[in-house]
């Protein structure tokens, strides 16, 4: 399974790795052309914007990739052949994606530098895409005669005009488009002024050059461009899943079921006789339908962040009292999780993780928490924490059709201390392992959430103050983790490994059964109420073979004795 990785979280030699292909591919003939593979690619896009019926010789297909709802499905089995063909190049590289609309400012400015995709604005004077290419790889850049349109010069080209990373689509445009539930709304913005395929061009009109008509191909951030189009698309889709949402009918080509030119048998042919010779003839069992590029895991691929759904990771020990900003990989909309569970046990002051988060930033704010039963001091040791973030879903074992998981939100209010709140499931598991966590900061009192009476459908939770304060807390969003228990590995490749164990207030080692190749994230969480007093889970020594884990309970009550209780954990890795 590829992944297609955000473009500003390559690394040098992926960049390197990326940009050469790209340029090989400029250098290398296609079979039975005079052209190279790069410019087939250019080539193809410019006739999609007229074709002719192969039998009676008049244009039956004034558009065959835009304007309609074939528009996504085209350039996903475009991008797609694009990127096999780089993959012939080098193994390793995979096609990544410009993050506008939903990327910080400065992953957009990142992206025009040598070594990445040569510079903003005007002609592209030196780097991978400059006439006499990069230093290092000296093989250059130049637009094919018969491949340019209005005159743009031969070198690689951009708009004259400076423009701000902030005049691109923002997030709230692209969150806007995937709340759409009607695909034609989605993607033509009917009735509502706003669709993805209009968003996308306004990029296109940002950058300029040959990025602004449809030669746009010659520029190769054009695929980088196409493949965040395509992303935003995988989004939706996991709302939306498999045909049922996809029109069964619209223009020649378009509709579900419809062969897309190229890939048609001969059914079309490019109106420009001059493109139509550089092109070589396709078999004609080559067929793609909309129907057949629906679900971008059974062609090979997923996106990173959003597509995999959830970043995961862990702090170094640097939180403390203060509020810590984690950055993530992604920005995740409406639907937002975030679950967190301190990792060490360096303040041995009674203590959770608590969490400020907003659907649509790129980061979330942690902080250790102590609860002050005993004094007013709120001064806590650095500590490491644990963390994932993601959209509420479905989780799917590595086959992308066996659900080990899911993740969910919901808004709660804690009216008294006795009040229980049920959550249903949206899958149904054997000895499900969860863990749920406050990932708002509404109400200041310290608190966690507690869990009990979870069946194969459901658990109940209610935001847990300490005794010593009072029995109310304000609306908070409550993130939540569901794992099948079991070993799993998912779909890019890691493990999650969920389990249940008891635990008191005595620290108690956890084995691993095999070891972790690294040392994960581990995740763990009280799913009883066997004892009548407040109480969290507190960690320590996590290795990749272990981890320690105890029950701490308010610091004035009874010595910190619990009675024992259940506690699950999920380890990630």
């Amino acid at each position: 399974m590829r992944v297609r990785k955000n473009a500003a979280l390559l690394t040098a030699d992926e960049w390197k790795r990326y940009c050469r292909a790209v340029v090989t591919l400029k250098h290398t003939p296609v079979a039975g052309s005079d052209i190279s593979i790069y410019d087939l690619f250019v080539a193809l896009h410019l006739c999609v914007d007229a074709l002719v019926d192969s039998e009676t010789e008049t244009i039956n297909r004034p558009d065959a990739a835009h304007r309609d709802s074939g528009f996504l499905p085209w350039h996903r089995e475009y991008l797609l052949r694009y990127e096999e063909e780089l993959v012939k190049v080098d193994p390793r590289v995979s096609l990544p994606y410009w993050n506008w609309g939903l990327g910080e400012a400065d992953e957009t400015d990142g992206l025009f530098e040598d070594d990445r995709m040569g510079q903003r604005n005007g002609v592209i004077s030196s780097g991978y895409f400059s006439p006499d290419g990069h230093t290092d790889f000296q093989l250059g850049w130049e637009i094919h005669e018969n491949l340019r349109r209005f005159g743009i010069s031969k070198a690689l080209h951009r708009g004259t005009t400076a423009w701000p990373a902030g005049d691109l689509p923002s997030a709230d445009d692209v969150l806007r488009v995937l709340a759409y539930t009607d695909y034609g709304t989605f993607l033509n913005g009917i009735g509502v002024e706003i669709g993805l395929e209009r968003l996308h061009g306004t990029v296109h009109g940002l950058v300029g050059g040959h990025m602004s008509n449809f030669s746009s191909p010659n520029d190769p951030l054009f695929f980088m461009h196409h493949a965040q189009v395509d992303r935003i698309w995988a989004m939706w889709q996991r709302e939306h899943p498999g045909a049922d949402d996809y029109p069964t009918n619209g223009a020649l080509g378009h509709a579900l079921n419809d062969n897309m030119w190229p890939w048609d048998g001969g059914a079309s042919t490019p109106s420009d006789s001059t493109l139509e010779a550089l092109i070589p003839r396709l078999e004609a069992s080559d067929l793609v339908k909309p129907a057949n590029v629906l679900d971008t895991r059974e062609l090979g691929y997923i996106y990173d962040g959003e597509d995999a759904r959830w970043d995961i990771g862990k702090t170094g020990e640097s939180v403390d009292h203060n509020w810590s900003t984690v950055h993530l990989n992604s920005r995740y909309g409406r639907n937002l999780v975030v679950v967190a569970c301190l990792g060490t046990f360096a303040g041995s002051d009674t203590a959770s993780v608590r969490i400020r988060s907003r659907a649509g930033d790129q980061h979330v704010d942690l902080m250790v928490e102590e609860e002050q039963s005993r004094d007013a001091e709120i001064v806590h040791a650095k500590e490491s924490v644990g963390y994932l973030v993601g959209e509420e879903g479905l989780i799917y074992d590595e086959s992308n059709r066996i659900v080990v998981g899911e993740m969910g939100s919901i808004s709660f209010r804690q009216m008294t201390r006795d009040l229980w709140k049920t959550v249903v499931f949206k899958h149904s598991y054997s000895n499900p392992v969860i863990i749920a966590t406050i990932s708002t900061y509404f109400g200041d009192h310290a608190a966690h959430v507690r869990i009990r009476e979870v069946t194969g459908y459901s658990f109940s939770m209610c935001i847990e103050e300490w005794k010593y304060l009072d029995d109310y807390h304000t609306t908070e969003d409550v993130s939540y983790l569901v794992v099948e228990e079991g070993d799993h590995l998912l779909p890019d490749g890691a493990r999650m490994l969920a389990g249940r164990t008891t635990a008191t207030h005595e620290w108690k080692t956890v084995a691993f059964n095999p070891s972790f190749a690294d040392e994960p994230v581990v995740l763990s969480q009280c799913m009883t109420v066997n004892g009548s007093d407040p109480v969290v889970t507190r960690q320590s020594n996590v290795l990749n073979s272990s981890f320690n884990v105890r029950l701490q309970e308010e610091e004035t009550l009874g010595g910190g004795i619990h009675i024992e209780e259940t506690v699950g954990y999920i380890a990630c890795g």
